[in-house]
C-alpha cells in the first residue's frame, strides 16, 4: 500500500490542478468511526485516509469543464470520488438507518461500508466483517440490484487505488461475470450488535459516556445514558444525568419522558405524571407520551384517566399495535383477563410476527390455566425465535400442569442449554 500511496503522491504533485485530495485524517477520527458504529475499516483504506482524507482525480474528459464557472462541482458529480471520513459517516448513517438492501428484519451492525461514489452516482462498498489481513474486497453496489448482484471489482482497496491512480480515475466500476458477490461475504443477521443496542447494559452505558465526551452538547446522549442507568437500577444516578439533560435543553420533550420513567421506578408516581405532562405539553402529537401517561394513571389507580388516554391514542392511531399491547398489559395487571386477551390478540392481528405480543398472550393463558392455549402461543414464539428462553419456561410449566412430563423435561434441558 505504501508504494501505491507514493505513486498517488507523485501524480498529485505533477498535476495539482486536476488532483484534489484532502489533508490527512487523524488516528482519533478513524478510531471514533470504528467505535461509534462498531465497524472495522480495512487496513489499506485506513492507510489511505491517514495520508489523504478522501479526494478525486479529474480525468482527461472532464478537464475542460474545470475551467467553467461552477465547473468543479460538475466534475465532482461526474467523477469517481473516494470518500473521506465525513462522507463515509454521512453515507453510512443514511444507509444503516434505512437498512438499505437488507431484509427489514435485519438486526445488528450494518455490514456495508461505502468508500466511493462513481461517475454515475452509484456506490462502491466494503463488507464487514473483514477477511484475510484485515481487508475487504471492493464491490459495486448498483442501486437496482441486491447484494447477490454486487460484483467483486477488486480483491482489496490497495488494488483498487492502484488501478485508480494508474488510469487517472477512469476505471470500470461495474463488475462483469464475477464469480463472487457481496452476498458471499455478508454476515448473518445479529452477527454483532451496535454498542447502543447491546444486551450488556455496561457496554451501552460506556458507549453513551463516550458519546457525551465526544459530543457534550447533544442532549439525546444524556437521555440515553439516563435511560440505561434507569434500566440498570441506578435510579439516583439516572436522575442526576437527566437533570444535566434538562440544563442542556429544557424544551426537549424527551427529557421529561425519560425523567418520568426514572421517577416511576423511584415510586414517585405523581411526580412521574407531572413530568410526562410536561413532555406532552411540549409535544402534543406523541403517542408514546400518551401511552406512558396512561400506564402511570393505571398504576396510580386512576383507571378512567388511563382509559381516556388509551382511547385518545387509538382514535389517532387505530392501527398501532403497541397501543393495544400497552392497554392489554394494564388490563392484565387489573386481572381483566378477557379484555387483556382481546387487546393483545388485536395487536398480534396487526403485527403477527411480534414475539413480544405473543409472549404476553402466553403469560395470560398460563395465568387463567388454559395451558394448551399457552403452549400453542409458546410454539408460535419458538418458531419465530428459537432461543426465546422465557417461552420454553412457560411451556415447560404448562406441560407439567398437563402431566406431559417427557415434553416438560425436554424443555427443561433446552432451558439449561440456553442459560
Amino acid at each position: 500500500m505504501e508504494e501505491v500511496l507514493n505513486r498517488l503522491e507523485v501524480k498529485i504533485n505533477a498535476d495539482p490542478e486536476h488532483c484534489f485530495f484532502n489533508n490527512p485524517a487523524s488516528e482519533d477520527e478513524l478510531n471514533n468511526i470504528e467505535y461509534m458504529y462498531n465497524i472495522e475499516l480495512p487496513k489499506s483504506y485506513k492507510q489511505f485516509l491517514l495520508k489523504y482524507n478522501g479526494g478525486f482525480i479529474c480525468n482527461e474528459a472532464l478537464k475542460k469543464i474545470m475551467l467553467e464557472p461552477g465547473g468543479k462541482e460538475t466534475v465532482i458529480w461526474n467523477s469517481l470520488v473516494l470518500y473521506g471520513t465525513a462522507e463515509l459517516e454521512k453515507h453510512y448513517e443514511d444507509l444503516s438507518d434505512k437498512n438499505w438492501k437488507l431484509d427489514r428484519n435485519w438486526k445488528g451492525v450494518y455490514p456495508f461500508i461505502p468508500l466511493a461514489s462513481t461517475s454515475i452516482n452509484e456506490l462502491l462498498i466494503f463488507v464487514n466483517p473483514l477477511v484475510k489481513d484485515n481487508e475487504s474486497p471492493v464491490f459495486d453496489a448498483f442501486h437496482e440490484d441486491f447484494p447477490t448482484g454486487w460484483g467483486l471489482l477488486y480483491d482489496s482497496f490497495t488494488e483498487f487505488l492502484s488501478a485508480y491512480t494508474r488510469f487517472d480515475g477512469m476505471i470500470s466500476t461495474i463488475a462483469s461475470d464475477c464469480l463472487q458477490t457481496a452476498d458471499d461475504f455478508m454476515p448473518e443477521s445479529n452477527w454483532k450488535s451496535t454498542h447502543q443496542n447491546s444486551d450488556d447494559l455496561i457496554e451501552v452505558k460506556e458507549y453513551y459516556i463516550w458519546m457525551i465526551e465526544k459530543f457534550p452538547d447533544e442532549v439525546e446522549n444524556y437521555c440515553e445514558l439516563a435511560d440505561t442507568l434507569n434500566q440498570m437500577g441506578n435510579y439516583n444516578e439516572a436522575l442526576q444525568t437527566i437533570e444535566s439533560a434538562l440544563e442542556k435543553d429544557p424544551r426537549y420533550s424527551w427529557v421529561y419522558y425519560y425523567k418520568s420513567k426514572i421517577l416511576d421506578n423511584l415510586k414517585q408516581t405523581e411526580a412521574a405524571i407531572d413530568s410526562i405532562n410536561q413532555a406532552i405539553n411540549l409535544n402534543k402529537n406523541s403517542v408514546m407520551f400518551k401511552i406512558k401517561r396512561a400506564e402511570f394513571h393505571a398504576k396510580s389507580g386512576n383507571y378512567k384517566a388511563a382509559e381516556n388516554d388509551f382511547a385518545e391514542a387509538l382514535s389517532e392511531n387505530p392501527d398501532d399495535a403497541y397501543i393495544y399491547y400497552s392497554r392489554g398489559k394494564t388490563y392484565f395487571e387489573r386481572k381483566l383477563f378477557q379484555d387483556a386477551l382481546a387487546d393483545l390478540q388485536k395487536a398480534v392481528e396487526i403485527e403477527p410476527g411480534s414475539t413480544l405480543y405473543l409472549f404476553q398472550i402466553a403469560i395470560i393463558q398460563q395465568e387463567i390455566k388454559d395451558y394448551k392455549a399457552a403452549i400453542e402461543y409458546c410454539n408460535k414464539i419458538i418458531d419465530l425465535e428459537p432461543d426465546f428462553i422465557n417461552a420454553f419456561m412457560i411451556r415447560e410449566n404448562c406441560y407439567r400442569k398437563l402431566g406431559e412430563f417427557a415434553e416438560a423435561d425436554a424443555d427443561c434441558n433446552k432451558i439449561n442449554a440456553l442459560l
